[in-house]
Order: structure tokens, then sequence, then C-alpha cells
């Protein structure tokens, strides 16, 4: 876990602190600039239009995930599979048409 998580985060923290070189490099010399350009209001907005979209969007998926699994687990256990199929088969569209894409690909 710290391998796969700890350092990373570490790594992004120490950056943070960090500056941008002349040519979009990273300049290791101690600045603050980057937290202190989070005041403005450019940056403010984003920020709350960001997170306003993401408790839309939990919001949108609570409503409509709830009342779907209710209805799968209530339905009677010949019917579960299929309707479970019916919310997966979406998921697995672009990997089937990838694949398809890639035989009609390598067969010419």
């Amino acid at each position: 876990m710290v391998l796969l998580f700890g350092i990373p985060l570490a790594l992004v923290f120490a950056v943070s602190f960090a500056s941008r070189g002349t040519y979009g490099g990273i300049e290791w010399a101690f600045t603050l600039g980057n937290y202190t350009s989070i005041a403005d209001p450019l940056y403010l907005r984003i920020f709350w239009r960001s997170l306003w979209l993401a408790v839309l969007t939990t919001v949108i998926c609570l409503v409509m995930g709830f009342p779907l699994a209710y209805v799968i687990a209530r339905a009677p256990k010949r019917w579960q599979g299929v309707l479970l199929m019916l919310v997966i088969i979406p998921f697995w569209t672009n990997f089937l048409v990838r694949t398809y894409a890639w035989m009609f690909i390598l067969r010419s």
C-alpha cells in the first residue's frame, strides 16, 4: 500500500512546492506560489464548478441506482441474472467495439 499509494502521493506533495522551469520542467526551488494562486477567482470558480458537477453526478447516480438495485433484488431469481446483464452490457460495448475493429483491421 505504501509503495503504490504513499510514494506517489509524497512525490506529488513534493512537486507542489517546486516551481515550473523555463521550458515547463520542474525546478526544485522551494516556493509557495502554487498555493497562493489557489485564491485566484478563476481557479475558485473552476473548483466550485467541479465540486458541483461531482455532487450532481453522485445524486443522479444514487437516484437512478438505488431503485434499479431494488428492482433487481426483488425480481424473481430467474430474472435477476437477465436484469443484471442488462445493466452490465453497456460497460462491455466499448471493449467489444474495439475488439471487432481490431479483428477487422488485422484480417486484411
